[in-house]
């Protein structure tokens, strides 16, 4: 089965992908690979992969959305650069806003540590690009998809009144 369309694919655009190692990637036309951030064991490192439609075994990632800017070839792809974009089209500076204005409101139920609740206040985490919540007394994680959808309702709510 085919993911994603690799013939409409634009070189050096960056896209929301779905790949093993990452959420974002820049299209490389000439490999039919997306060059990503990848995190392995508290090391940060460029990696290459393949696009789905390349076939078995190597072929890992499709785009999702994209392209969101297309990256000038005289702008070399750097870690740095591919960590601060995966950051900003993840929403993560507005998901940790919404997070901590929750835990502070005195209208809402705060979230706990799943170990004990006695624990200090789950606090939002941004570490090798993954987001989540961390206790900060035992260090027990809550997973982005295990927090409340009602915690990040203010964000669309924040959006609408810009808009």
């Amino acid at each position: 089965m085919l993911k994603g369309n690799i013939n409409t694919l634009i070189d050096r655009g960056l896209y929301l992908i779905h790949a093993r190692n990452a959420k974002v990637g820049v299209w490389l036309e000439k490999k039919k690979s997306f060059i990503i951030s990848r995190w392995k064991f508290e090391s940060n490192f460029l990696f290459e992969e393949f696009h789905y439609n390349t076939g078995a075994p190597y072929g890992t990632a499709w785009e999702l959305e994209g392209p969101f800017e297309i990256v000038p070839p005289e702008k070399e792809i750097t870690l740095n650069y591919l960590n601060k974009k995966e950051k900003e089209i993840q929403g993560i500076d507005e998901k940790i806003e919404a997070i901590e204005s929750w835990q502070k409101s005195k209208f809402t139920n705060p979230l706990t540590c799943s170990v004990d609740s006695t624990h200090p206040l789950l606090k939002p985490v941004w570490k090798y690009n993954t987001f989540f919540l961390q206790c900060p007394k035992c260090k027990c994680k809550q997973w982005e998809g295990y927090i409340p959808e009602a915690v990040f309702e203010s964000i669309d709510w924040k959006r609408k009144v810009k808009e």
